[in-house]
């Protein structure tokens, strides 16, 4: 800093009292004489803990922060100033809201909503729920998500992700349909746990309009002569999907498999 040109260079403290900005000889005054000018970022003091930051374009990105707190930011690339464009609250009285992940929708009229994908437990009952929702990135605002309950097959091993995908899925006549889906999967596993025992699933979500989402099915995912024992990702190529994950033939080898949905979108088939 003592080296800059103090007729340019701004000074920005966050994340921190201004006082901890320490002063270096040359620095506060240099050159001419012109003093550096200070900003103080004062968003997120009471902040406990940061989940997940998210980035929706270059020039955007959402912060999930208290497990169900969203803060979504917007950058000048000029500039390099960040502006806080909303900021909103999931939490719901006598439930416990873990919200995991977010996504941009890409297609025409979808890239103005963000979907988030939370894990739902009532707090008198134990009864867990995955709940997508659907928000504007203009302003925030989202109307009730689309809640399912957990059931027997899907299952949240460690932490829940989402995707905003083509999906080409068999139709009548031997013809394929390509549709925008969000896809929801558990990720990983818990470092002190093993992974549940049983098939892995994926569920999809369909589109009422951008800003509606409906629960279309769980598929199940089947790689022939193994089984999956840990699900890393879910993404789509060329409108089918990609999977990557360990299978029980070779636990130590992660290994990728390309997809077929079944036009019930029930089963994922998938060869290695």
């Amino acid at each position: 800093m003592s080296q800059a040109d103090l007729k340019t260079t701004n000074i920005e403290v966050s994340q921190g009292p201004l006082q901890n900005l320490v002063k270096i000889n040359g620095a506060i005054l240099g050159g001419g004489g012109y003093k550096s000018h200070y900003t103080y970022m004062d968003q997120f003091d009471d902040v406990g803990e940061i989940t997940n930051t998210i980035f929706i374009s270059n020039t955007t990105y959402l912060v999930i922060f208290d497990n169900s707190s969203l803060t979504y930011f917007a950058s000048d690339p000029n500039s390099q100033e960040i502006t806080r464009v909303w900021t909103a609250d999931l939490s719901v009285k006598g439930q416990t809201v873990t919200c995991y992940d977010a996504t941009s929708g890409h297609n025409s009229g979808y890239e103005n909503h963000i979907y988030v994908v939370c894990h739902l437990v009532n707090t008198k009952d134990q009864k867990k729920f995955i709940e997508v929702f659907a928000i504007d990135k203009q302003n925030g605002y989202f109307q009730p998500p689309e809640s399912k309950e957990v059931g027997v097959s899907f299952k949240v091993e460690n932490r829940l992700e989402i995707g905003f995908y083509n999906i080409s899925v068999p139709g009548s006549q031997g013809r394929s349909i390509t549709s925008p889906y969000l896809v929801v999967y558990s990720q990983g596993r818990d470092k002190l746990a093993p992974q549940a025992a049983g098939d892995k699933y994926v569920k999809f979500y369909s589109f009422i309009s951008p800003a509606v989402v409906t629960f279309n099915s769980d598929a199940k995912i089947i790689v022939p002569t193994t089984t999956v024992t840990t699900l890393y990702d879910v993404f789509a190529w060329a409108e089918s999907i990609i999977i990557t994950s360990i299978n029980s033939v070779n636990p130590n080898l992660v290994v990728m498999s390309s997809c077929i949905v079944d036009s019930a979108m029930e089963n994922l088939t998938c060869a290695t």
